[in-house]
């Protein structure tokens, strides 16, 4: 007898079924067991029409429970459930057993519940509304045309009838409570597993992402170190396009070492550690600087560079180094999308905030791609098909925007250019 509930449990009842295919397979067991009780009970107690519906009812549920698990279409089965045994067998059972003076009623919730356990959406709502308008027009009409009650109950059946079939409703409600709660209690524990693996994979992603970078930038400085030494000497020699090549070296290296740093920026930013060293800084000044460094970069397309700089600009509460970064990205965007154009970098003061645009003539985005630019590694900055940038750009420069408490836009047009705004509170 153990071997055979043993087998049962573990072809209806395992782990990794879904909580619905469960609940149906409590259910038919449940309702194959009550049903063969009560038939039993009925031939005793009530009538033999009585019976003869509870078996009925047993071996519809035996029907259902093998084509079930032998087709696997549990829909199917969930609807000729709700509709064949839970609206019509119910419903005549309810009229045959004794009407509202019997146990019948306990059946109706037994029905609505297990009903919502089983379906989802639009079928759910509609079986339930189904199931409270042919329940309550049970109800009404056997109260109001008792002689539609097959046979009135005695007062000691109906006492039995009412406690068998209240003992029956809150077993099987029990149970399948009970799953729910395993269930559950299962799921949290998995949950908890995977958040503790996930937060372990993170952890070990940041040490990593920290310890690349490091090994990354080292080689980087050095080589853009010697770089910036030989333009030197070149331009005190005369050497001006080499310096000028040399200058661009250094460039590519710097631009390159924060390509690096950008990895480990978004963990910090998914994390919430993206860290600002604020202070006073002249933003005209720092914009000069960072395209004095980056102007061989723009050019180097045949383009032309245009800086419409705020003389009187007063100082921003700002992360230097960050401002930097936010500024490389945009025109790196600008640069690696225009040819034989122009960029423009603009200043202007307006109600408080420091606005700061980088503008270009290039290719320009289509409208379709525009609001999954600040996306992480959204790859619709990059347009070209050439293109290998990082797709971390925009996505890091809003997030350093946005801590700073400014906020960044975005114009353009396919083949009309771009213009990429943002604004600092002063």
């Amino acid at each position: 007898m153990n071997s055979i509930f043993t087998r049962l449990r573990a072809s209806l009842f395992t782990e990794g079924q879904n909580i619905h295919v469960r609940h149906f397979n409590l259910l038919a067991l449940t309702g194959i067991a009550s049903s063969a009780l009560i038939g039993v009970v009925s031939l005793f107690t009530t009538s033999p029409k009585a019976a003869a519906a509870c078996f009925l009812l047993c071996a519809a549920a035996i029907g259902l429970l093998i084509f079930s698990v032998r087709t696997g279409h549990y829909q199917f089965c969930y609807r000729v459930t709700v509709i064949g045994i839970f609206l019509i067998g119910f419903s005549f059972l309810f009229f045959i057993g004794g009407g509202i003076r019997s146990g019948s009623i306990q059946f109706f919730i037994f029905a609505v519940v297990f009903t919502a356990l089983l379906l989802e959406g639009r079928d759910l709502v509609v079986m339930i509304a189904a199931e409270i308008v042919v329940y309550a027009a049970d109800f009404l009409l056997a109260r109001q045309f008792p002689s539609l009650v097959a046979q009135q109950l005695a007062e000691g059946e109906q006492l039995w009838d009412i406690l068998a079939s209240t003992l029956l409703v809150a077993v099987s409600l029990g149970l399948a409570v009970t799953m729910n709660v395993r269930s559950y209690r299962r799921q949290h524990e998995e949950l908890k597993h995977a958040k503790r693996a996930a937060d372990e994979a993170n952890a070990a992603k940041t040490v990593f992402l920290g310890n690349i970078t490091h090994e990354l930038r080292t080689p980087l400085t050095v080589i853009s170190g010697y770089a910036q030494t030989c333009g030197k000497t070149l331009l005190s020699l005369g050497e001006t396009e080499e310096a000028d090549r040399m200058r661009f070296i250094s460039t590519e290296c710097d631009r390159l070492a924060m390509l690096v740093s950008q990895l480990l920026d978004v963990t910090r930013i998914e994390e919430g550690k993206l860290m600002l060293r604020k202070k006073a800084v002249q933003a005209d000044e720092l914009v000069k600087r960072t395209l004095d460094a980056y102007s061989p970069i723009i050019k180097q397309h045949g383009n032309r560079l245009v800086f419409h700089r705020l003389y009187d600009c007063p100082p921003v509460n700002a992360d230097e180094d960050r401002l930097r970064q936010v500024l490389l990205n945009l025109l790196t965007n600008a640069a690696k999308h225009t040819e034989n154009g122009t960029v423009t970098v603009d200043m202007a003061q307006e109600r408080g905030m420091l606005a700061i645009s980088v503008s270009d003539t290039g290719e320009g985005i289509p409208a379709e791609v525009l609001p999954t630019l600040f996306e992480r590694f959204s790859k619709t900055e990059n347009r070209t098909a050439n293109d290998t940038g990082t797709g971390l750009g925009l996505y890091i420069s809003k997030h350093i925007v946005e801590a700073h408490g400014g906020t960044i836009s975005v114009q353009s047009a396919a083949g009309e250019g771009t213009s990429v705004r943002f604004t600092l509170p002063i």
